[in-house]
């Protein structure tokens, strides 16, 4: 936790600090607000993921008297039967999407001098997605399409 606290610190005075040399830039951070609201969110984040972690599984019991059919039709296409392979190849794109930001903001010159301020921008904008994710799942409680599938 002091980590994820110390790499935000870090990456709020970097762009704090980008914010007041570059003035031209289509990028900003209002630290009075973006502090804060990434501080907020990453600690969200922390908070879901343990209550996540916590929550009780279903019994054999209830695991077994799941029925496909009780699925509403916009979900029931996602019942299929579990393949490993399948499941594996399916981690490919979210762990080159994640740090693709990262890189094109590295790579391309007109990016590259706004480098911290974007890298904080994107920190922000997937700690909120953490939070959307978190609090779904901690505050609906909802069964995987896969314990539908005999």
């Amino acid at each position: 936790m002091r980590k994820a606290f110390l790499f935000i610190a870090i990456l709020a005075t970097a762009a704090r600090l980008h914010a007041q040399s570059d003035s031209a830039s289509p990028y900003f951070i209002k630290p009075s607000v973006d502090i804060p609201l990434l501080a907020g969110g990453a600690a969200w984040d922390l908070y879901g993921f343990s209550q996540i972690s916590k929550k009780d599984g279903l019994t054999d019991a209830q695991v077994l008297a799941l029925k496909k059919s009780d699925i509403n039709g916009l979900d029931r296409w996602a019942v299929h039967p579990y393949n490993k392979n399948i499941d594996n190849l399916s981690y490919i794109p979210f762990y080159v999407a994640v740090p693709l930001p990262l890189a094109v903001f590295g790579i391309d010159k007109k990016m590259r001098k706004d480098f911290w301020k974007l890298t904080y921008l994107y920190a922000e904008a997937m700690t909120l997605t953490g939070v959307l994710y978190t609090s779904a799942v901690h505050y609906v409680a909802r069964s995987r399409p896969l314990v539908y599938e005999d």
